[in-house]
């Protein structure tokens, strides 16, 4: 594939979602106006599916579908917070995030409300049986990955938000994981919101 056409599949300017956005109303405003005609009618039910279609097989256009890019009111952060991330370190004592594609299928929002429970007062004693669960997971779905590829009889379809995993080739150069490390971050965005400080708060490693 082109390096040009491979570039607009993945990561495309964010407009060009809004120009698809308008020219898509656009077309509908001019079917409707000549709706009575059999082959406009046609066509706009045919772009209507293939819109609908095509970015969900391909899996990587997603930029078509509005809204992808746009920021929404309800998920705007305030210019204070706290932030939770965990970590796996591995016989080599290199660290690797624990994010959504070590523990398929997650969301990182999960992940990080896992990465919050460590450091809740009320939730201490639910610690180490967490850090277990996690740390054995995460090498369980390693060792998956890293097992012979078995036949498909089915085919298999692009990833979706629930099923992104880490790769035989990301994991092959990285030895089992042996801690879990989870940390505290402060952060305060700047009052034109182009900056952001981050304070670490706190750690907790398991075992």
């Amino acid at each position: 594939m082109p390096e040009r056409m491979h570039h607009l599949l993945s990561s495309p300017p964010a407009t060009y979602g809004a120009i698809f956005f308008a020219a898509f109303w656009i077309i509908t405003l001019v079917t409707f106006v000549l709706a009575r005609r059999t082959r406009v009618r046609r066509a706009y039910l045919s772009l209507f599916f293939l819109c609908l279609l095509v970015p969900g097989l391909l899996g990587r256009i997603y930029w078509l579908w509005p809204f992808q890019t746009w920021h929404l009111w309800g998920g705007l952060q305030p210019r204070t917070g706290i932030y939770h991330d965990l970590w796996l370190e591995d016989a080599r004592g290199e660290l690797h995030l624990y994010d959504r594609r070590a523990i398929p299928p997650m969301l990182n929002t999960q992940v990080q409300e896992l990465g919050a429970r460590c450091f809740d007062p009320a939730r201490l004693n639910q610690r180490a049986p967490l850090g277990d669960f996690l740390l054995r997971q995460a090498n369980a779905f390693r060792d998956r990955q890293l097992a012979a590829p078995t036949m498909h009889l089915m085919p298999v379809f692009p990833m979706r938000q629930f099923g992104r995993a880490w790769t035989r080739d990301e994991l092959r150069n990285t030895g089992a994981f042996r801690q879990l490390v989870a940390r505290r971050y402060v952060y305060e965005f700047s009052s034109g919101g182009r900056e952001v400080t981050v304070i670490p708060q706190g750690e907790f490693r398991w075992p």
